[in-house]
């Protein structure tokens, strides 16, 4: 038909893939680190190419003259996703490390997942975390051989889960439905700890009328643990919070129990106290984040923090966030960030992808099971008249 001529700097023109790059992925010290790494581009023309990519051009043309074409880039379009679902500053992901809190982990995992195409570097930590939450069934926690056969086999499972955000430096909440043992399964941890040599004390938080329950309940389960109740007069309670100020490994009561109300108002004793654990009862006491109680309850110094609670959320998703900022500051951002990203969306313009985001963010952190999901491990119905 005939020929078609070009110039010299036409016939210099390439047309390139879109260049290859993958996630380094790194935890230490409880730091997940995240890089971005090319050998095709420098990071300033990977940003480059990312900005043209979101601007849904079918090409970029590098510093250099050449094309990279952009219309079919499965790898661009994970990363976007990856960068839009865990809020990352790819400005900063591409000019060096962006680190993040490690209980970011479990959700990138799963991201990761769902984008084949964003290829990743792993290293052995942070592999070693995600195996440890898909086999928690496996894991290698013993029950303490003095509760092995009390625990029904659905309760081994949580003091296994329990075990696992502990050894991550995760909190979480154990949300089985009523009557499924949340206690006993908590006692399990207790006494673990106890065998393991239990370095500080524990603090349990709960309602008043469940403060002489948890005590019987470890005297019964449990009958090695030293518990406290933080009860009385205020100059009993502020005797005995003195005690554990004070106290040196091995000279504590392990275990101290005491009521939301008489830790609102002895706050400024307890925060003296570092717990190696605190545990709160009934956590939707907590529902309300600007109430005094809620605030006293944060305020508390603990290495591990858990929940228990059958009804995580009661009327709003502030709740969950509520919780949430007990067990891990900053997992579900501020509130007005958390209110803006997800509890409008979903309660508001029912947004089922912002739901199952959400949902996705926490599920690893929340144990919840039903009777009718246990039904094969509960016993016949016992009646006890008193």
């Amino acid at each position: 038909y005939g020929t078609v001529l070009g110039t010299e700097a036409f016939q210099k023109v390439h047309i390139r893939s879109t260049p290859s790059f993958k996630l380094g992925v790194s935890i230490e010290s409880g730091i997940l680190d995240l890089e971005l790494l090319s050998k095709d581009v420098s990071p300033e023309e990977l940003l480059a190419i990312l900005a043209s990519y979101r601007k849904k051009k079918r090409y970029h043309v590098l510093k250099n003259g050449d094309y990279v074409t952009l219309s079919d880039s499965d790898s661009l379009d994970a990363l976007v996703e990856l960068s839009e679902g865990m809020d990352l500053d790819l400005q900063k992901l591409a000019n060096g490390k962006l680190q993040m809190p490690a209980y970011r982990a479990l959700y990138l995992d799963k991201l990761l997942e769902e984008h084949d195409a964003l290829t990743s570097s792993r290293d052995k930590t942070y592999r070693s975390l995600i195996k440890n939450f898909q086999t928690i069934r496996d894991a290698d926690y013993e029950v303490p051989e003095s509760m092995t056969d009390t625990l029904r086999s659905y309760q081994a499972y949580g003091y296994k889960w329990l075990r696992t955000l502990q050894e991550a430096g995760f909190g979480g909440i154990l949300a089985d439905e009523m009557g499924l043992g949340k206690t006993v399964q908590t006692i399990a941890l207790f006494q673990a700890w106890h065998e393991e040599g239990l370095k500080a004390p524990v603090l349990v938080v709960c309602p008043a009328s469940l403060v002489y329950n948890w005590q019987e309940e470890i005297g019964h389960f449990a009958p090695e643990l030293t518990v406290s109740v933080l009860a009385g007069s205020m100059g009993e309670r502020k005797k005995l919070i003195s005690k554990l100020a004070s106290s040196k490994v091995g000279d504590f009561p392990e275990i101290n129990i005491i009521s939301y109300d008489l830790l609102r108002r002895d706050i400024a004793l307890l925060e003296k106290v570092s717990f190696h654990a605190a545990v709160i009862d009934e956590a939707q006491y907590i529902k309300n984040s600007k109430a005094a109680m809620t605030k006293a309850v944060k305020v508390v110094k603990a290495r591990y923090r858990y929940a228990l609670t059958g009804t995580p959320i009661e009327n709003r998703l502030a709740e969950l966030w509520s919780i949430f900022d007990f067990l891990m500051p900053g997992f579900l951002y501020e509130y007005s960030a958390f209110s803006g990203r997800f509890e409008t969306p979903i309660a508001k313009g029912k947004d089922k992808a912002v739901s199952e985001k959400l949902k996705a963010m926490v599920r690893p952190f929340i144990l919840r099971r039903l009777k009718k999901d246990v039904l094969k491990d509960l016993p016949e119905k016992l009646e006890e008249v008193r």
